[in-house]
């Protein structure tokens, strides 16, 4: 097989999104305000039940996204979104809000679509968008910095099509593995509901009930209970591929030769996604 380089201006462009106004935020409806948050940090799209804000104003039927449009991730709202890339699952319904890239006017005799978006989420492409961001606490990226990206793509297009249907079936394999996690995770909610909010566990009829809390049970602050300590500093540049888990407010986005943490442990974001929780049997 033959490859080339190219840099992605030669073969895309990049529309910036619509400034949509926070007064027609609303929490129902029937369009959808697309943000960073809607991309997971290895690429994909995800959608955030109870969390994604729709719009009730009027819409520029320009950003009304369709379906399979490719999105990037252009402000990194949390480690390792920067530069991610997701598919749009359905037309008429999803907004191309501002810090988002549209991909348009892709070159068809360069790239394949389905294969460009798997490209965005290459290690290689990643590296080279978050080093020509922009930002201290919060990186930033354009579409001028984009076109600059320089990628190896097979000569023969027919090529990376057969390449993007293969990674796109181990893709459906990936989010029908996270709509199960997504089912166990909250049958062990309302299990945890059951039976340490509303006491009904296993013998609670024989359990008196003083002051709210079972018999022998202790009312105790957090901080008294467990130790919580901040993370520490691990950028993506500094990074080696390792068997140890690299954990942001959002999940796992990595992985280092190295361990900094002893296992097992419950990981709560911090920044980004505020409160969200994971837990890490392993050294991390």
């Amino acid at each position: 097989m033959s490859w080339r380089e190219i840099t992605l201006g030669e073969a895309i462009h990049v529309k910036h999104g619509f400034a949509f106004k926070g007064e027609f935020f609303s929490d129902s409806g029937e369009s959808v305000v697309l943000t960073p948050g809607n991309f997971h940090e290895a690429g994909g799209f995800r959608l955030r039940t109870g969390k994604d804000r729709f719009y009730a104003g009027d819409i520029p039927e320009d950003y009304v996204l369709d379906e399979n449009d490719v999105i990037v991730a252009m402000t990194e709202q949390g480690e390792g979104l920067l530069g991610s890339s997701a598919l749009i699952p359905e037309g008429g319904k999803y907004l191309h809000n501002q810090r988002l890239g549209l991909i348009q006017n892709v070159d068809g005799s360069l790239l394949d679509k389905g294969f460009l978006y798997h490209l965005f989420n290459k290690r290689s492409v990643r590296g080279q968008i978050k080093g020509s961001a922009t930002g201290t606490k919060v990186r930033h990226t354009a579409p001028e910095r984009i076109y600059r990206v320089k990628v190896s793509v097979p000569s023969d297009v027919s090529k990376q099509k057969y390449i993007a249907r293969t990674l796109f079936n181990y893709d459906d394999l990936i989010e029908n593995n996270r709509r199960r996690i997504a089912l166990l995770e909250a049958s062990a909610r309302l299990l945890y509901k059951e039976r340490f909010v509303h006491l009904r566990f296993p013998g609670h009829e024989q359990i008196t009930v003083v002051d709210g809390v079972p018999e022998g049970w202790e009312r105790n602050a957090l901080g008294d209970c467990v130790t919580l300590n901040y993370g520490k500093a691990l950028k993506a540049d500094n990074r080696v591929d390792g068997a140890f888990p690299v954990y942001g407010s959002s999940g796992e986005v990595g992985s280092h030769n190295n361990a900094l943490v002893k296992g097992p442990s419950v990981v709560v974001g911090r920044k980004g996604n505020v409160g969200s929780v994971f837990w890490e049997q392993r050294d991390f």
